[in-house]
């Protein structure tokens, strides 16, 4: 993966909090925090992409 280095700190930064709250951060998770980190992403497409996977979720089950 082509991240700088700077932006690995601030998802290394995250993830160790997370540790240390006691949560384990899911690769999923991590990949998403890359790309927002990165710039390829803002952090409103991806909670409207997990708010879309949601929904679709909830229509399959119904």
């Amino acid at each position: 993966m082509s991240d700088t280095p700077d932006v690995e700190r601030r998802v290394k930064a995250v993830i160790a909090g997370n540790r240390m709250a006691g949560h384990e951060t899911p690769p999923r998770t991590v990949k998403r925090m890359r790309d927002i980190a990165a710039g390829r992403i803002t952090a409103d497409e991806a909670v409207a992409a997990t708010i879309a996977k949601h929904r679709k979720r909830r229509l399959k089950a119904s």
